[in-house]
C-alpha cells in the first residue's frame, strides 16, 4: 500500500513520508523492509508514534485472525462451509461460535481472551449466509451437535434454510468439550436453550 501511494504521489510531483506507528507491541519496520521501501521510493520519517494501549481498551485486544484461520485449517482442513459445502474461498468466513466482541467485553484475563479468540473449538468455516444465520441465532447447534432452527421462522424461511443446508450435525470427532463450552455461551446469547 505504501509503495502504491508513494507512486501516485510521485506522479503528482509530491513526496510522502510514512511514520511507524507502534501499537499493541508491534515492532518497527525491519531493516530488510526499510531497504525494500527505500528501493521503491517510499520515504520513512524515521520517527515513530507510540499509541498507549490503555487508550484503546474498547478495541479488540484478542483478535489474531491469521492464527485462528490456521487453527481452523488444522482442525477442518480446506476452507469450505461446514453446513453447505460451499468452497468458493472468497465467500468463506472463519466464523467464531463465541463472538470476539463478547470475549473482549468479558472479565477474562488478556491471556484467556487471546486463547479463546484463536481456539479452533471456537469456530467453523461458514459461508456468508450461514455465518450471518449463525451469528444472529437463525440457526445454531445443540450441545449434542444437531442443527437447531429458530422457532419463529415461517415455513417458507425454514424451507429456504433447509434448501441451502446439507450438513445438519457436527461430526462426532469435531464435537469436543471445547465446542460445547462455546455453544453454551452462544446459545445463551441468541436465546436458544441448551439441550
Amino acid at each position: 500500500m505504501a509503495c502504491l501511494l508513494s507512486r501516485i504521489a510521485r506522479r503528482e510531483n509530491k513526496q510522502l513520508f510514512f511514520v511507524q506507528v507502534k501499537e499493541h507491541g508491534t515492532e518497527s519496520v525491519s531493516a530488510t523492509d526499510r531497504r525494500l521501501l527505500e528501493y521503491y521510493g517510499v520515504g520513512l520519517d524515521g520517527g515513530e508514534i507510540v499509541l498507549d494501549d490503555r487508550q484503546h481498551a474498547d478495541r479488540s485486544t484478542c483478535r489474531k485472525q491469521d492464527e485462528f484461520k490456521f487453527n481452523l485449517l488444522e482442525k477442518f482442513g480446506s476452507k469450505k462451509c461446514y453446513l453447505c459445502g460451499c468452497a468458493i474461498e472468497s465467500a468463506i468466513i472463519a466464523s467464531h461460535i463465541h463472538r470476539i466482541t463478547d470475549i473482549d467485553h468479558s472479565p477474562l484475563t488478556e491471556q484467556e481472551k487471546r486463547r479463546q479468540a484463536v481456539d479452533a473449538d471456537n469456530g467453523f468455516w461458514l459461508c456468508a449466509n450461514h455465518d450471518k444465520f449463525f451469528e444472529n441465532g437463525v440457526i445454531t447447534f445443540g450441545l449434542s451437535g444437531g442443527l437447531l432452527l429458530d422457532g419463529s421462522l415461517t415455513d417458507v424461511q425454514r424451507e429456504y434454510v433447509d434448501s441451502i443446508t446439507q450438513n445438519r450435525q457436527i461430526l462426532p470427532h469435531h464435537l469436543t468439550e471445547g465446542v460445547r463450552f462455546y455453544l453454551r455461551l452462544h446459545n445463551e446469547r441468541v436465546g436458544f436453550g441448551n439441550d
